[in-house]
Parts: C-alpha cells; structure tokens; sequence
C-alpha cells in the first residue's frame, strides 16, 4: 500500500524507492542495538516499546500531509523493526531444545500467512480510502502492543520461576526420603525388656543374701 499510497502524495517512481530504501535502512540499523537493549532490559520491554513505536508510525503514515512526512515515518517505522528476531530468541531462550524446532516453525508459517494474508485485506480497505489501511494496521499495532504488556512475561522470570518450581518439588522429594528413612530406622530399631532390670535386681539381691 506504500507505492500507491505515495503517488497520491505526489511521489515520483524514484521517490517510491527511497521509500523503501529508508525503511530497510532504519530496519538495518536497529538490529545493530535491538540484541543488546534485549539482553540488558528484556525481551518483553523490547515488545512493549517496538509495538507501541510501530503503532505511532502507522497512525502517523495516515495523517502524512506529504511524501516528506511519509519518508520520515517510514524510517522510524523501520527502526521499530526488531519483533522478529526478538520473537526467535524468545523462544530459543525459553522453549526446551526438543520442542524449539517445531516452535520456530510455527512462528515462521505464522510469519509467512501474515504476509500473505495483509495486503489482501489492505487493498479490500483501500477501496474505503488510501488512508483506511494504514488506521487498520494501527489498530492491529496497538492490540499487539496491549497483548505485549498483559500477555507476556520476560524469559529471566519465566526461568526463574521454573527454577523456583523445581527447588520445591526437590525439597519435597527430599522430605519424602527423609521421612521414609527415619520410618525404616524405627522399624529396625530393637524392641526394649522391660524385664530385664527387675531380674538382675533380684539376682543381685539373690548373691547378696
């Protein structure tokens, strides 16, 4: 929707493909500090901040007055392009090894359905306007960033409450054992004569006299 979107601006063949050059070149450059502000903040600030950025850029590639404007939006937008190989670490992070090919692949189908599925919805809104498509992927923008504040949970929590989980269940397996043990011990423990104590006081008595 980028190239007609831009000739109604009065962009030239030309400046369609600076459109898309800056886009790429924004995209470029974040991933450059996306792995690094992941690794220091977290994966799910990285969510949070990269959806609300591609919701901002997409409510304001609607309102552009211009092709200047929509240029400069669209190299912030493609600054605001690290939810992909943010999503792929997720789940290398998280997801057990023998599961995380089969995640991965849902992941990139799911990818590949999403681009095959929104410009077919984009040009059915274009009949409405130009500008209808791009209030549409804001509103999908902006649920993919309510769903990565409620919905998501950083991976170092996420591990941390697994490890958390797994200190129980071995602390109770080991209470177990324990109790088990001591219930052994006191099965094999010999059983005392009461007996035993009046009889030699009665021998002894018995010698004595």
């Amino acid at each position: 929707m980028f190239a007609p979107y831009s000739i109604c601006l009065g962009a030239s063949a030309r400046e369609v493909g600076l459109l898309f050059s800056v886009a790429t070149a924004g995209s470029m450059l974040a991933s450059f500090f996306v792995g690094n502000f992941a690794e220091k903040f977290g994966r799910r600030l990285v969510f949070i901040v990269i959806s609300f950025g591609t919701a901002g850029f997409f409510l304001r590639a609607a309102l552009a007055q211009n092709f200047m404007q929509l240029v400069i939006f669209r190299a912030i937008g493609g600054l605001a392009s690290g939810t992909i190989p943010t999503s792929f670490s997720y789940i290398a992070a998280f997801v057990p090894p023998s599961d995380r090919p089969r995640y991965m692949a849902y992941l990139a189908s799911t990818m590949s359905t999403c681009f095959i599925i929104g410009p077919l919805i984009g040009g059915g809104l274009a009949m409405f306007g130009m500008r209808v498509p791009f209030f549409a992927s804001f509103c999908f923008a902006l649920i993919s960033a309510f769903n990565a504040v409620f919905f998501t949970t950083d991976v170092d929590k996420l591990k941390k409450e697994a490890s958390d989980e797994g200190s129980r269940v071995w602390l109770r397996k080991t209470r177990r054992t324990k109790r088990r043990v001591e219930s052994q011990h006191r099965r094999k423990r010999p059983r005392s004569r009461p007996n035993s104590q009046p009889q030699s006081r009665q021998r002894g008595a018995i010698r004595l006299d």
